[in-house]
């Protein structure tokens, strides 16, 4: 998909052009979907994003590493809503062993010093705190109030590098951008 758009671009394509044909692509419409796999989606969103904000990158530059979108201006996490809720509950998940023992005290009740107590175990501390938030308040609760409580959401946790959500509004929806470098 990405050396086709090159191609266009490479032909005479404006950049006008380019933004309505990309915004044709992405557009949020599972019956008619013109992309063989995820990382062509992934990579048409991130060159528009980048187009909108005004880089004439190539195309070509575009491609998925992992679960990563290199691009020539920076590395993107690219999700929809669910997937961004997944991506997100996912990371929350395997660090509750890094919350302040604050938070984790107010979530579930359980003494601040229980989970001051599990600190210097670190990643090995995760499973025993999981069972202490199933047997209170809940995962999905505890997820819902951790991404309330941080300013910047969902982009606190998946966003390494700024901690920022960035979102892209497409016919039928929304896309969401997570730089990670």
């Amino acid at each position: 998909m990405m050396s086709a758009l090159q191609k266009l671009v490479d032909n005479g394509l404006s950049d006008a052009a380019l933004i309505d044909l990309l915004y044709d692509l992405v557009e949020i419409d599972y019956t008619m979907d013109p992309f063989d796999d995820n990382d062509d989606r992934q990579c048409c969103i991130a060159l528009l994003y980048d187009r909108l904000l005004g880089p004439r990158n190539d195309p070509s530059g575009y491609s998925v590493v992992g679960i990563n979108v290199n691009t020539p201006s920076a590395d993107y996490l690219v999700y929809n809503e669910d997937d961004a809720n997944d991506a997100c509950k996912m990371c929350i998940e395997e660090t509750l062993w890094a919350f302040c023992p604050s938070f984790l005290n107010q979530m579930t009740g359980i003494s601040q010093t229980v989970f001051e107590a599990l600190l210097p175990q670190c990643e090995d501390a995760n499973d025993a705190v999981r069972s202490i938030i199933d047997g209170s308040c809940g995962i999905d609760a505890f997820v819902e109030a951790a991404v309330g409580a941080e300013t910047n959401g969902r982009g606190h946790f998946l966003a390494c590098y700024d901690h920022e959500e960035r979102e892209l509004s497409v016919e039928g929806g929304y896309y969401y951008l997570y730089k990670t470098d």
